[in-house]
């Protein structure tokens, strides 16, 4: 027939519509078509009922939802749901519909107790009516008297979860097999339902245990949702033909269709799925069908959309009409491959243990104490010379294989073991195999036991340690010949483990400590010499482990402590690592030797030297006075007999002038070195500093100077006067190592922190590096720890207190002197100084050159030397200033008070900073800051030491005057103020 003829397709379409009348009228007509209909209403409903619980994620409303349509389903009078407890030895009615719901819900019995403990313990159905021959003989209060019941088990995927007991038939009669049915299809969506709702149940818990702000929990819990919507759980149902007549969305989605209603028609080998697949689906149903019967649990596989293949878990239950005849089949399965794949990882895990087993010859032994059996791994039947074809092992049988001589400690141990769980059973064993082999066992058991503490098995390892035995045997008698020649020797010897705890030591050690050995071992090294709860390093002290620890190398150090007697006692230590297979330190051995009396001997030397230099220095100082107080006298008795001569007295008084320069230098120099001499710093630029202080030294000698200070010279924190007499001392020392002439050359550099030629001995950060170098005769070897001594020389002309003064200065910066020398090829000396960070070489020029006018003042002096106080009261009215003096601080302060109130305040105050037996100068500022906050003084010592003159600024002064001062710096000094 032409299918585009339309007569055809007219014909056709009669044809059909008619059908379709004759069916339809069949349908309403006949009682086969009532009955489908029914059936087809019924099967609809529990569809939708299964779909309304599925859907429910609150437990308690699951339950409740299952009862009361679970009752509707098979018209009951009371519905009943019992569910299992966590032990699967009670179950409790946790959801009741129907008569007496409100006082059976609730209640619970032992699972051996009723009908339904019969049905939850057997996982199979029960259908009891007035046919019934027998009930069962223990029954609950509910069940008793009923003339009909119906009971299903809800199965989930690790077993029974609980089940659905349908009591009594609405209007009277007996529940019928379709019942059942119906009903055990209804339990496979809610067994569904419940582990769906627990899971979300456990999720949300977990969810809302970690949430940590409300919105990270609503995010969770909409996550959760997600997840628990696209769970793979499918369903569908076919006819007798095996055609679907139905799925929903997951199905759909995993067979590729766009709605559920897609798959109606359809067949298994209309879908995605080889034929061989499709058959087999289609055998289970058919076996299902003929044989009436559910079918759960079929592991099988599924090749989806992708060609891909994953494991379902597949249950399928006969659908049945109202006379109990079956019309199709319903599915439900889930994807399982997850399982599967652990599955098969958990029997290569076996497969590799047994194989691990073998390489470590070690077996695994699993005592059952309850019915006296004892089950050997592969291993243990190995190490036993046995095979599990010809032998079952017994506990007595294995007794038999230990030596005799070990039997009770091995009794010994088991019973300590069975009586206590704080004693692990564990034990070392000698075995005489049947075969005659000997060999050594260590097994290692973990008692398992019941809820009252009663031992029920061990389950434990057995493994072959002969060779170990042998190797730790050598090792004993190896560390007890080594420990023999270590307690030989005077020296201490310990080894220490990374936490600083002490692994073995020797009898001298032991000695040196006061304690025996036992009370050594273990302990940390800190604790029993320095008798220190905390490492000695924590104080500061040089430790020579940590040192091991930190680069790897040996280490010396030095230490004093008291011994067990409260006596000192020097002791050096040295350590050594001891490094493991990857070369990474695992331990530190440490000797340790008393150096008391050789200690002590050098310091009576150094005493001694300590005085030859103190005497080398006294006799240095009174020389260059005495020449100097030599020429003051000479002056000023040349200027007395010249008095009438005006031109030579001021010859003369030039003269004085000079000497009392050359003193103050001197004494500048002394107390430089003997009080360390604290600059008093300002920011400033080396260049021109070195410069001069370099062309001064050199100017009338023979020698050449060659200057290399670069333009972008950072900036210093230092006494411009010290550093240029640091300068001048090592140039001039230059000089004198050249007394024929040559060359010396100064060069500055800036070091950052980075630089490999920084000195390890600086403090990390940047520097300035001055360098000068001689082409003179160099120093020795032996003398290079010697030139910074005081009055140490090896030249004629000289006192060598200038490089001493120079080493006070330079550390008094924070920096460092480095010498590098060789005999006849020269001397370098390198000067570094710490780098100031902030304003720039052009803002410190600017500054200095800012003009500062001058103005007459009212200043008022204090000093408690009346001399002083006399001569700078003159000098200050030769400026033309107005002058008041005061002895000390209290005066001071009174004499300011008074000009304040008759409105004549002072400009400007000069303090001296110390005042025998009265206010000096920096308590009286606090005083006069008191009544005047915006004083201006000035701090006037002669010790430049002093933390005022240092850093005046910060202690309130606006200036400062370093005695001896000339009318110059007084100038200066004064006129910086009245700006």
């Amino acid at each position: 027939m032409d299918q585009h003829d339309p007569d055809s397709l007219r014909e056709a379409v009669a044809r059909l519509q008619h059908e379709n009348r004759s069916l339809r009228e069949a349908l309403a007509t006949t009682d086969r078509g009532s009955a489908m209909r029914e059936q087809g209403e019924e099967f609809a409903r529990l569809l939708s009922l299964s779909k309304l619980i599925v859907a429910e994620l609150d437990l308690a409303k699951v339950f409740e939802l299952v009862a009361d349509h679970a009752r509707e389903i098979v018209k009951a009078e009371l519905l009943i749901v019992p569910v299992l407890s966590a032990e699967r030895d009670r179950y409790t009615y946790v959801a009741a519909s129907g008569a007496d719901a409100e006082r059976v819900r609730g209640t619970g019995f032992a699972a051996t107790v009723g009908m339904c403990g019969w049905v939850l313990s057997h996982g199979q159905s029960l259908l009891f009516g007035e046919t019934s021959t027998q009930w069962l003989a223990e029954r609950t209060t509910w069940e008793a008297g009923q003339q009909s019941a119906v009971l299903v088990p809800l199965i989930g995927r690790k077993g029974i979860l609980g089940g659905l007991s349908a009591l009594g038939k609405q209007g009277g009669g007996c529940f019928t097999q379709h019942d059942l049915e119906l009903l055990t299809m209804f339990a496979n969506q809610v067994s569904i339902a419940i582990e769906n709702a627990r899971l979300f149940e456990q999720v949300t818990r977990e969810m809302q245990e970690r949430k940590q702000a409300e919105e990270a929990a609503h995010e969770s819990r909409n996550l959760l949702r997600q997840i628990l919507n696209a769970m793979p759980h499918s369903v569908f149902w076919k006819d007798r033909e095996s055609v679907y007549l139905g799925c929903n969305e997951v199905f759909a989605r995993a067979v590729g269709l766009d709605a559920p209603s897609a798959i109606v028609g359809k067949t298994d080998f209309d879908l995605p799925w080889p034929s061989s697949e499709a058959q087999a689906y289609r055998s289970d149903d058919q076996e299902v069908i003929t044989g009436k019967r559910t079918k759960l649990h079929i592991v099988e596989p599924l090749q989806q959309l992708d060609g891909s293949r994953i494991w379902i878990d597949t249950s399928k239950v006969p659908l049945l009409d109202r006379e109990g005849t079956v019309f199709g089949v319903l599915g439900v399965f889930q994807d399982i491959t997850t399982r599967k794949l652990a599955e098969e990882k958990l029997q290569n895990s076996e497969r590799r243990l047994a194989e691990s087993q073998k390489v470590a010859r070690l077996g695994s032994w699993d005592l059952d104490l309850v019915h006296q059996r004892v089950d050997w791994s592969v291993e243990t039947y190995r190490l036993f010379d046995r095979s599990p074809e010809d032998f079952t092992p017994t506990f007595a049988d294995f007794a038999r294989c230990v030596h005799p001589e070990d039997r009770a400690t091995m009794e010994k141990n088991l019973e300590r073991a069975l009586s206590s769980a704080a004693h692990p059973y564990h034990v070392t064993v000698r075995i005489i195999n049947a075969s005659g082999r000997p060999w050594v066992m260590e097994a290692i058991g973990e008692v398992r036991r019941d809820g009252d503490g009663v031992p029920l098995g061990i389950f434990g390892t057995a493994q072959d340690i002969t060779e170990r035995e042998r190797a730790e045997e050598q090792i004993r008698q190896n560390e007890q010949f080594i420990r023999s020649i270590l307690n030989t020797v005077d020296e201490g010897f310990i080894v220490v483990d990374r936490d600083y705890r002490i692994l073995t030591a020797n009898h001298a050690y032991c000695v040196l400590s006061g304690e025996p050995r036992e009370r050594v071992v273990g302990r940390h090294c800190y604790e029993l010499l320095h008798r220190e709860r905390q490492p000695c390093f924590v104080e500061g002290s040089h430790c020579a482990v940590r040192g091991v620890f930190a680069t790897g190398e040996a280490q010396t150090a030095l230490h004093k402590h008291r011994d067990a007697d409260g006596s000192v006692v020097y002791v050096e230590t040295k350590a050594y690592p001891m490094k493991d297979a990857g070369g990474q330190v695992i331990s530190a051995i440490e000797t340790v030797t008393n150096i008391t009396e050789k200690h002590l001997l050098e310091e009576e030397r150094l005493k001694t030297q300590k005085l030859e230099s103190i005497g080398t220095l006294a006799g240095g100082i009174a020389h260059d006075f005495n020449n100097l107080l030599q020429g003051m006298f000479g002056y000023i008795s040349m200027a007395k007999v010249s008095v009438e001569r005006p031109n030579e007295v001021l010859a003369m008084l030039d003269g004085v002038d000079n000497a009392l320069h050359q003193a103050v230098k001197l004494t500048t120099q002394l107390l430089t070195f003997s009080r360390g001499g604290k600059p008093v710093m300002r920011r400033i630029d080396l260049r021109a500093v070195v410069e001069d202080s370099a062309k001064f030294t050199l100017s009338g000698s023979r020698s050449d100077l060659g200057l290399e200070l670069p333009g972008d010279l950072w900036l210093v924190e230092a006494d411009d006067g010290q550093v240029g007499q640091v300068i001048q001392n090592i140039v001039l020392n230059a000089d004198q190592a050249m007394p024929t002439g040559g060359s010396v050359r100064v060069a500055a550099r800036n070091v950052t922190e980075d630089d490999a030629a920084l000195p390890r001995a600086l403090p990390r950060g940047n520097y300035v590096a001055i360098s000068i170098q001689d082409s003179g005769v160099g120093i020795a070897a032996q003398d290079l720890d010697k030139i910074f001594d005081p009055y140490f020389t090896t030249k004629e002309k000289g006192s060598g207190l200038g490089l001493a003064t120079s080493y006070s200065i330079v550390k008094n910066h924070g920096g460092l002197i480095d010498v590098r020398s060789q005999l006849g090829a020269g001397s370098t000396f390198t000067i570094y100084l710490p780098a100031a960070a902030g304003r720039t070489r052009t803002e410190v020029a600017a500054a200095a050159a800012r003009p500062v006018p001058g103005r007459t003042a009212r200043i008022l002096v204090m000093d408690d030397e009346e001399l002083i106080r006399k001569l700078t009261g003159e000098l200050l009215r030769v400026l033309g200033h107005d002058v008041a003096v005061a002895r000390h601080g209290q005066e001071a302060v009174e004499a300011y008070e008074r000009a304040m109130a008759r409105g004549e305040p002072f400009d400007v105050v000069i303090l001296d900073l110390t005042v025998r037996g009265g206010m000096g100068g920096e308590e009286a500022l606090q005083r006069l800051r008191a009544l005047d906050p915006a004083v201006k003084a000035i701090v006037s010592s002669g010790y430049s030491d002093d933390a005022s003159m240092a850093d005046h600024l910060a202690h309130g002064f606006k200036a400062y005057l370093k005695k001896p001062y000339d009318l110059d710096a007084l100038r200066e000094a004064v006129k910086s103020l009245l700006a």
